[in-house]
């Protein structure tokens, strides 16, 4: 399902940074897992924080707020879902100061593990996410 509200393809995004991972467990495991803001603390090394955040995966049209920190930089990004399909595709998208970023999830079976992937897409207003 798509968020029917939100226009993101009309943006630009000018960078794109995309990476995979084979992992031993059901894609509906590794979705629950990696799309629970509470446990993005455990996995993605960036995260120094989340708020107004359930306990379970984030579904279509729900927000989490995001405290982010990489090298020197830190950024505070308020999430929204726009695609969920559980066990198989989640994208969030932000609207921040610094600027725009989508990041999709996807999954899928890869003989007895599942295929993550992790891409995102995002233009930079300035600096501080370049």
């Amino acid at each position: 399902m798509r968020a029917p509200h939100l226009d993101y393809p009309e943006r630009r995004l000018d960078y794109r940074i995309e990476a995979k991972i084979l992992i031993k467990a059901p894609p509906r495991d590794v979705f629950d897992f990696v799309t629970t803001p509470t446990l993005w603390l455990l996995w993605y090394p960036a995260t120094r924080a989340v708020e107004a955040r359930p306990d379970r995966s984030l579904l279509l049209g729900e927000t989490v707020v995001e405290f982010i920190k990489a090298g020197p930089r830190s950024v505070v990004a308020e999430w929204t879902v726009v695609e969920c399909e559980p066990g198989r595709l989640w994208t969030i998208d932000t609207v921040a100061t610094e600027g725009d970023a989508r990041l999709t999830y996807t999954l899928a079976m890869r003989g007895r593990a599942t295929e993550f992937r992790r891409a995102l897409q995002y233009r930079s207003r300035g600096l501080p996410w370049r």
